[in-house]
């Protein structure tokens, strides 16, 4: 049975962010969503964080979604901030939010690195996600995260897909799947592996 507030929004336009205060509690600044919600982007998004977040602040969410699926075929591009924040509740099931990109995720160029997807959510790509930092950062969940790419993953100073920074999981949890498939590509900065996962 779906979700009686449920609702689903869609972008065909632009829209833009510039953040110049820091807040503690600014949490989707595009667009946050809920169970058995959805939000397509067909347009525009650009969001950029300039002011001097103190950096034991939470990172800012262009998008976030609690059980929501997230469709990209236009254009999203990020400064300072995580693109796409993904989290599955206890009431969300046992299936992840759906997330699918087949437009673009990039670094505004000369801002800060950003973060381009994180959380748990099944990601199907086949378009490009390249940012500054970790293209896609896989956090701790009741489901594994599934990954399957055939277009472009990358990051400039970062793994392009890790788990949270200090690589530590559970036995307990489940193994998140990467599945690149042919013409896919996932690259990370210099240095840096191309997929980074706790063991």
């Amino acid at each position: 049975m779906g979700y009686s507030n449920a609702i689903a929004l869609t972008s065909s336009g632009a829209l833009t962010a510039t953040v110049t205060e820091p807040s503690l509690f600014v949490n989707g600044l595009v667009a946050s969503l809920s169970r058995d919600s959805s939000f397509t982007n067909s347009g525009t998004i650009t969001v950029n964080d300039v002011s001097t977040r103190p950096s034991y602040y939470a990172p800012l969410n262009a998008i976030y979604s609690l059980d929501g699926n997230v469709t990209n075929t236009g254009s999203i591009a990020l400064g300072g901030v995580t693109g796409l924040s993904i989290d599955q509740s206890y009431y969300g099931g046992p299936d992840l939010p759906n997330v699918s990109n087949s437009g673009s995720i990039t670094q505004i160029a000369g801002a800060a690195d950003a973060v381009g997807i994180e959380g748990s959510f099944t990601l199907t790509n086949t378009g490009t996600i390249s940012t500054g930092g970790r293209a896609i950062s896989i956090l701790k969940g009741s489901t594994a995260t599934t990954i399957t790419n055939s277009g472009t993953i990358s990051s400039a100073h970062a793994p392009a897909i890790a788990d949270p920074a200090n690589g530590y999981y559970s036995y307990l949890e489940p193994v998140s799947k990467i599945i690149n498939q042919a013409g896919g590509t996932i690259s990370g900065g210099a240095g840096q592996s191309a997929i980074r996962l706790g063991l």
